[in-house]
C-alpha cells in the first residue's frame, strides 16, 4: 500500500530569501531588569520582511537563554543586522520563534526562527529595498 505523500505547509506571512548575511546579537532576559548578554557574531542563512533564521552552538549567552527564562517568560534577541553593500546596518528587537536541535561538523548545533517584534520604519523600508534586489526565495517545500 503506497502512503499519502506528507506536504509541509508554509505558514509564514513574508517570503524567505536564501542570503548569509552577518550581525551581532545580544540575548535580553526578560526579568533580571532586561539584562543584556556580551555581543555575539552570527551569520543569518535566510531572511525576510517577518524575521530570519541562524545557526548557533548554544542557545544561552551568558546564562541567559535565547527564548525564554526559568519562568516561561519570553526573552528576545537584539540584532544589528549588516546588509551589503557595507555600510547598511539595520537593528531590530527579536523573538524566537521555534528552535531544533541537530548535529553539526562541531557538535551540536541549534537553528533557530526568530520575527522582527521592533524595527523602525526607516530599517523596514531598507530591507524591504535590500529583498526587493533578490532573487533566490524560499517558500516552504512540497
Amino acid at each position: 500500500m503506497e502512503k499519502p505523500k506528507r506536504r509541509i505547509v508554509e505558514r509564514r506571512a513574508h517570503e524567505r530569501h536564501l542570503k548569509r548575511i552577518n550581525f551581532i546579537y545580544r540575548a535580553k532576559s526578560s526579568s533580571e531588569g532586561g539584562r543584556l548578554s556580551r555581543p555575539v557574531r552570527g551569520e543569518i542563512e535566510n531572511i525576510g520582511l517577518g524575521g530570519f533564521a541562524f545557526r548557533t552552538s548554544s542557545m544561552e549567552v551568558d546564562g541567559i537563554h535565547l527564548s525564554f527564562n526559568d519562568d516561561f517568560s519570553r526573552n528576545t534577541i537584539l540584532a544589528e543586522i549588516f546588509l551589503p553593500p557595507p555600510g547598511k546596518k539595520i537593528t531590530a528587537e527579536c523573538m524566537v520563534e521555534w528552535y531544533e536541535r541537530s548535529l553539526g561538523e562541531g557538535g551540536k548545533e541549534f537553528t533557530v526562527g526568530v520575527s522582527f517584534i521592533d524595527m523602525s520604519d526607516e530599517d523596514r523600508r531598507i530591507l524591504r529595498r535590500y529583498l526587493a534586489k533578490e532573487t533566490t526565495s524560499w517558500n516552504g517545500i512540497e
